[in-house]
């Protein structure tokens, strides 16, 4: 029975387009308490998945992420913090080129789960096959806005540089002795395009704007 709900649940995922990963944010956007390695154990079958479960939770993956954040807001009147998405042109000057986004979180939403301002999220979209399979193109992460903390090792982070706009992951290394960071295209196909740069290089060639936080399915 386990299992037949376990390929049930897999089959449903695919059907509405959603990686185990969408599928994990939005349960937990629906406010279920389950870990990532837990559902993926669901769909393998190593997690006893009950009929009623199974079917609550595809009912929750078919939901767009508006109608599970109105079932999370609670009281009238909640304050909503509207996400802008990042331009991906490098012409504008200054500041992150945001424009006009759809989706809109509770603030105190957003400081329990991410700990961060509700005012540094942004929405990154991956263009391109650099980050396959981590990203896939087309999809959007929610980011918060880079202000000068120091870089964290392995990260995903949103990059202004000499090609525009990119969403790549940052890796720390040494070279020689001396400590470096790679821009680290995921795509294995590309690995001839992952850089090694020090600090003071990479601070002059790119702009660092935002971290990822979570890959959020199409809005």
């Amino acid at each position: 029975m386990g299992d037949k709900q376990a390929v049930r649940l897999k089959e449903a995922r695919k059907e509405l387009g959603l990686s185990q990963d969408d599928a994990f944010a939005r349960l937990r956007m629906a406010g279920r308490d389950i870990s990532l390695s837990s559902y993926k154990r669901w769909e393998r079958g190593e997690r006893d998945l009950p009929k009623e479960v199974a079917e609550e939770v595809i009912r929750l993956l078919g939901k767009s992420e508006e109608e599970l954040m109105k079932k999370r807001v609670g009281p009238p009147g909640l304050e909503m913090q509207p996400v802008p998405e990042i331009e991906t042109g490098g012409s504008e000057k200054g500041g992150t080129g945001a424009d006009g986004s759809t989706l809109a979180l509770p603030r105190p939403y957003v400081r329990s789960e991410y700990g961060v301002d509700p005012e540094r999220l942004v929405l990154m979209r991956v263009r391109g096959l650099d980050m396959v399979d981590t990203l896939r193109p087309g999809q959007t992460v929610l980011a918060a806005r880079h202000e000068g903390e120091d870089l964290e090792d392995d990260a995903i982070y949103g990059l202004r540089g000499p090609l525009g706009f990119t969403v790549k992951r940052l890796r720390f290394d040494r070279k020689e002795g001396t400590p470096v960071i790679w821009i680290w295209p995921d795509n294995p196909e590309l690995e001839d395009q992952r850089r090694c740069l020090e600090l003071s290089e990479l601070e002059e060639e790119y702009d660092v704007v935002a971290k990822a936080l979570e890959v959020r399915q199409k809005l």
